[in-house]
């Protein structure tokens, strides 16, 4: 899943992928409620008041209040190093909580 309000993935690495679209906060949201997606990549600017910051601080509740809950792999592709840092703290602590059980 992609989630980026340019509506695209450009990744060498991922060449040959289908990927499911995600433009804002709504849609992402509702995209990862519904589905199982193995790999999830986000942006940060979203274009809008949420953001991907919102995204994954989202996932992070339900890692730690939803016993079972297993999210995709988590990657991050924003330009901005500062906001990149910003999710990658909250994806580590979402590994720390599946980690610990808790």
């Amino acid at each position: 899943m992609v989630i980026n309000d340019q509506g695209y993935f450009a990744c060498s690495e991922f060449d040959n992928a289908v990927w499911t679209v995600a433009k804002n906060f709504k849609e992402a949201v509702t995209l990862l409620k519904e589905n199982k997606f193995d790999f999830l990549t986000l942006d940060y600017n979203l274009g809008e008041k949420q953001n991907g910051y919102d995204i994954i601080c989202w996932l992070e509740e339900r890692a730690g209040n939803n016993f079972g809950f297993v999210p995709p792999d988590i990657q991050v592709h924003s330009a901005n190093p500062i906001d990149q840092q910003k999710i990658q703290v909250v994806i580590n602590r979402i590994m720390e909580i599946l980690k610990n059980g808790s």
